[in-house]
């Protein structure tokens, strides 16, 4: 195995409880460039490979405002990962940290660079078929982020998903809905009320 990785507890800060949930599940079937399913403080990792990864994303990963979520893709590209189900450590949920930011505009551009690394390897390893279904998903979650966070960002992200071929007819009736009956403020209601 490349990569080795737990479950870890998550500790709600402005709560000062722990969620019910932990933080952690298999990789999912197509892989770490759908979704993140990795605690990075539970990670054990090959030195050779992060040296080999290192070198494959110098020129590129300037812009990149994380350091861990495309070493994932990259290990998940090229070597095996192992899950161990066990917890190993507690992740502390801040609302300053990058990913969880009280400010939704900034949590929005964190979404919006995690699209952007996941997209780098997606372009490259993914299969036609799977790449459409990888813009979808990742279009779909960023139109729902920027519902949730009340942004007008919603609107690039509706015309790129009504742009794409071959959508579920789920995701076409989701966008419908939301659409033609202006959904969008209730379920801008409903994720401001839906806690973690």
């Amino acid at each position: 195995y490349g990569l080795i990785y737990t479950k870890a507890n998550v500790y709600i800060q402005e709560k000062e409880k722990y969620a019910k949930k932990t933080f952690g599940v298999d990789i999912p079937l197509k892989g770490v460039v759908f979704n993140n399913p990795i605690p990075t403080l539970t990670v054990v990792c090959r030195r050779s490979l992060v040296l080999r990864y290192l070198g494959a994303v110098e020129d590129c990963s300037q812009t990149w405002k994380m350091g861990d979520y495309p070493m994932w893709i990259w290990f998940d590209l090229n070597s095996r990962i192992f899950f161990l189900k066990e917890v190993s450590s507690v992740y502390r949920l801040s609302g300053n940290s990058m990913s969880q930011r009280n400010d939704g505009n900034k949590r929005l551009l964190f979404l919006e660079n995690s699209f952007d690394i996941a997209n780098f390897f997606a372009k490259k390893a993914l299969s036609d078929i799977d790449y459409n279904d990888f813009l979808i998903i990742k279009y779909l979650d960023l139109y729902n982020a920027s519902i949730k966070e009340d942004t007008i960002h919603y609107k690039s992200y509706l015309l790129k998903l009504n742009n794409i071929k071959d959508k579920d007819w789920k995701v076409q009736a989701y966008l419908f809905i939301l659409e033609v009956f202006q959904l969008r403020k209730l379920l801008t209601w409903f994720f401001k009320f839906k806690h973690y």
